[in-house]
């Protein structure tokens, strides 16, 4: 299978596993706003923040680890599957007492204290799935990976909704997202085992200088998922101690939003993480060529969706979670802008982990966390969740300009002006539509400004000849990239 089909197969899988997870989320937070009000949401944004940050903590940067040296030697898959899990299993446990702990000092709302016991447990069923899944993305069996993630997600809002219809609230419904993590672990071990020869006897496996092998290892990549979940979540917290539940939630709908449309970026960096880490070693001109294709690919998918939720911010919010979170609208015309940041430094951590450059990453992640909670610290008090949002994008931005400055100087070279301009271009002519035709159906609206921004990048002819080579060799066994 040459490199474009394979990325494209990933790239189903992952997309069906990533629109999962978002649509399902985001089905259980429209109807936690609509039953349980902004209030109700912020505790549930709360709680859920404090989760991602000590999932974090408990899955020490293996995922990164794992799946590049998989990907690069399959016959290390065994190893890493018993190993790592030891590892991630045992480390969970006191992640999940320290995570109890920092309930207690966060809040003193019953609930929540509840809810994040109860969340706690899940850190265990967590950190080994994630090991299990970075075995099947080695692989570049990504259906492998999808598909724990779409029965776990499925059962998780199916039960979810029951639950909160039922009248029940924030407590019931963590214990049915507990129950699905289980699952989701269950699930992923088979999946990783079947990746396996049959031969393996796992007992065998047991290596406690693996084990320490893995741990010198680990580090860095464990540093740069702390560093980086504690950047995206810690406005969520701050919001929380500075502001209050009310504010948390108008701000966690905005950013709901926006995480949602975040999936198609990290679809394709997930289906483009194996392939990457693999030519860098066969062959670095192949590399750059898929970095740079890709970086241009991600100009012309995600600018035109910045600029159209930027002007229909205010419509998009009161059309979903109703007026009481017409206010988000505001939040949400600043956050989107961190979408094209997000691509670009996804895309950049990869190519640097590829390189074995992984220590810039984690420079820029560290650097733009503090960068995130000082402007937060400054803005939060005085002008609220627009503070917040403001010191996001501001941190995006600066992670974007330390990783664009290494990889500039020691990879490869990016001309924006060029890869940009058609989009832009095209955005600009989709924008227009969008003013002209916004106060019609907003679903009217939508289709009119995706057929203006297509038919605009026809005329501007922004695919080459190469993307219509890329799209038939995706159904050609015997084309090959041409670069």
């Amino acid at each position: 299978m040459n490199s474009v089909r394979r990325i494209v197969k990933n790239l189903g899988a992952s997309l069906i596993a990533q629109i999962s997870t978002p649509a399902t989320s985001f089905v259980l937070v429209f109807f936690i706003a609509r039953l349980l009000g902004a209030s109700g949401l912020g505790k549930y944004s709360t709680t859920i923040s404090l989760l991602f940050i000590f999932q974090a903590l408990a899955s020490l940067g293996l995922p990164y680890l794992i799946t590049r040296e998989v990907a690069r030697d399959n016959a290390n898959a065994p190893k890493y599957l018993i190993n790592a899990s030891l590892l991630g299993g045992f480390f969970s446990v006191f992640t999940a007492a320290a995570m109890c702990v920092c309930g207690l000092a966060l809040t003193e709302d019953p609930d929540t204290i509840k809810a994040i016991y109860l969340l706690s447990i899940s850190l265990i069923p967590y950190t080994i799935a994630l090991v299990c899944q970075s075995i099947c993305k080695g692989f570049e069996r990504l259906e492998f990976f999808a598909l724990p993630l779409v029965i776990g997600n499925c059962a998780k809002m199916l039960i979810g909704l029951l639950v909160l219809l039922k009248g029940y609230g924030l407590v019931e419904l963590i214990v049915v997202i507990v129950l699905s993590h289980f699952l989701i672990f269950f699930i992923s071990l088979y999946f990783a085992i079947r990746c396996m020869p049959s031969d393996v006897h796992f007992g065998s496996q047991i290596d406690l200088g693996f084990c320490r092998a893995i741990m010198m290892a680990s580090p860095t990549f464990a540093l740069i998922s702390i560093f980086g979940t504690i950047r995206f979540n810690i406005d969520i917290l701050m919001i929380n101690k500075l502001m209050g539940d009310l504010d948390v939630g108008i701000y966690s709908a905005a950013l709901k939003l926006v995480n949602f449309s975040k999936f198609g970026i990290i679809c394709y960096i997930m289906a483009l993480q194996p392939v990457i880490f693999r030519l860098f070693r066969s062959s670095r001109q192949k590399f750059e060529k898929v970095c740079i294709e890709s970086i241009r690919y991600l100009l012309i998918m995600i600018i035109p969706i910045m600029a159209g939720i930027t002007i229909l911010s205010d419509r998009i919010v009161g059309s979903i979670f109703g007026k009481e979170f017409l206010a988000s609208g505001y939040a949400l015309s600043i956050l989107i802008w961190i979408l094209i940041l997000a691509g670009f430094n996804q895309l950049f951590a990869n190519a640097l982990v590829a390189s074995g450059n992984q220590k810039t990453n984690l420079h820029a992640t560290f650097l733009s966390m503090v960068l995130n909670i000082g402007l937060n610290l400054l803005l939060i008090p005085q002008m609220g969740y627009i503070g917040a949002a403001l010191a996001n994008v501001a941190a995006a931005l600066f992670h974007f300009g330390y990783q664009y400055y290494f990889i500039s100087k020691s990879l490869f070279k990016l001309r924006f002006y060029q890869l940009a301009k058609k989009p832009v271009v095209a955005t600009v002519i989709m924008s227009i539509a969008v003013l002209a035709a916004r106060d019609l159906n907003l679903l009217v609206v939508v289709v009119l400004s995706c057929l203006a921004y297509f038919v605009s990048l026809l005329v501007a002819k922004a695919f080459t000849e190469n993307d219509i080579n890329l799209i038939r060799s995706v159904f050609s066994k015997e084309t090959e990239l041409r670069i």
